[in-house]
């Protein structure tokens, strides 16, 4: 089976999209099946040596047995005010047109968002035929009219049109809860070609001794109980809080708050963190997977915060992450969302009301204080990732589905 998989971020770049494609692209590639990738030159924080990358508007690659085509899409955050959303539009025009010129594949899978890269895919049915899946991890346009970004009637129309223009003509989508499968099957009536198949995780072989931990000494870190935050710094992720919390247990000298990451709200919280003089939080830059995962694996609770208006139903990669890693999570989002219903039915965490900072402050002093509980924690979490989000289940759905398609055309 051809099967050509389009991202808009694939390693080096960091990322949690970057990872997720990654992982299924190793998995799917076996002599069964010929893999290609079409993806952007990195520029999202990559890792590495990117030299060779440098003045290229286009780079071919194979890579562990996948073909990997590149495209060259500049950024505009930063020089435009709508820089980001030029940028997406610009690489969903530049991946569709190549997606368009490579040879014909039996399966496209797209990852959304950016949501206009799925008219890549649609491009692909009507012109080669190719079987085209949605892989929808993030509600646009719901979730940025929710956080106030996106108010112009006319945007929203359009955004809405499109939304249900890929959801209608794709052949099959697929998305991480079922609180999404529900907001995907509104829109297009037709549940039986919307799966869940949830982002997997792999549980580490072994944790690191925090104690012996050596970016500990890298970053000057000597408080015994980390609470770490990582992600995107951008409006939604109510960045506030954690900043309000550190306030309230500034005397608590035993506990660190750590935020790692990079997004619009960096300068915002490092301007806060002055202001407020905060000797107890820290914030670091988007990192290599491999030293975050020392810092989480070092870490005692991992946070998943997100504003009250964000009401799409998301599950942060960061949740699955942190059970993984066996941390204690406490999530404070809509508590109606799934992030929260996972948290709570698996026991691997406390669900607190958004923007609750005292709650916040409180819950952290007490699993701090109580190790027992947090071990309980710890195991549940490990234990749900084991059973459930596993890359080889992942995958497998993914063939069936991939097969089913073909199989009935």
């Amino acid at each position: 089976m051809k099967i050509l998989l389009i991202t808009a971020y694939f390693p080096p770049d960091n990322g949690s999209a970057a990872h997720l494609f990654h992982d299924l692209a190793i998995n799917l590639n076996t002599s069964e099946h010929e893999i290609t990738v079409i993806t952007t030159i990195p520029q999202y924080h990559p890792t590495g040596n990117t030299k060779k990358y440098k003045y290229k508007l286009l780079v071919k690659e194979h890579i562990n047995g996948i073909n990997i085509l590149r495209i060259y899409c500049p950024r505009f955050e930063g020089i435009f005010k709508f820089g980001r959303g030029l940028w997406q539009v610009w690489a969903s025009i530049a991946l569709s047109i190549a997606a368009i010129c490579v040879k014909r594949h039996h399966i496209s899978l797209t990852y959304s968002p950016p949501l206009p890269l799925c008219l890549a895919g649609l491009l692909l049915k009507k012109f080669k035929k190719t079987k085209c899946i949605v892989n929808v991890q993030d509600l646009v346009p719901q979730s940025i009219i929710d956080l106030g970004l996106l108010t112009n009637p006319y945007l929203i129309s359009i955004f809405g049109k499109l939304e249900k223009t890929v959801y209608s003509h794709a052949d099959h989508i697929t998305v991480m809860s079922e609180g999404n499968r529900n907001h995907v099957i509104n829109i297009q009536k037709n549940d039986n070609k919307v799966s869940v198949v949830e982002n997997w995780i792999n549980v580490p072989n072994k944790h690191i001794n925090h104690n012996t931990n050596t970016f500990r000494q890298t970053y000057n870190i000597t408080e015994s109980f980390i609470i770490l935050f990582g992600g995107v710094l951008g409006y939604s992720q109510d960045l506030d809080v954690i900043i309000q919390a550190a306030r309230l247990t500034i005397d608590r000298k035993d506990i660190l708050w750590l935020i790692i990451g990079d997004g619009i709200q960096k300068q915002h919280l490092t301007d806060l963190i002055e202001e407020h003089q905060l000797t107890n939080i820290k914030l670091l830059p988007m990192m290599p997977r491999e030293e975050y995962n020392e810092i989480l694996s070092a870490s005692t609770i991992g946070l998943a915060t997100l504003k009250q208006s964000v009401k799409t139903p998301v599950i942060p990669s960061k949740i699955y992450n942190c059970m993984a890693f066996g941390k204690p999570i406490i999530c404070m989002m809509d508590p109606s969302g799934d992030a929260p219903k996972l948290v709570t039915s698996c026991q691997c965490g406390i669900s607190l009301k958004p923007g609750d900072a005292e709650a916040l402050a409180e819950n952290t002093m007490m699993l701090v204080d109580e190790p027992e509980m947090r071990l309980e924690l710890s195991e549940n979490g490990i234990g749900y990732i084991k059973d459930h989000l596993n890359i080889q289940n992942s995958t497998l759905k993914y063939l069936d589905i991939f097969k089913n398609l073909i199989e009935n055309k």
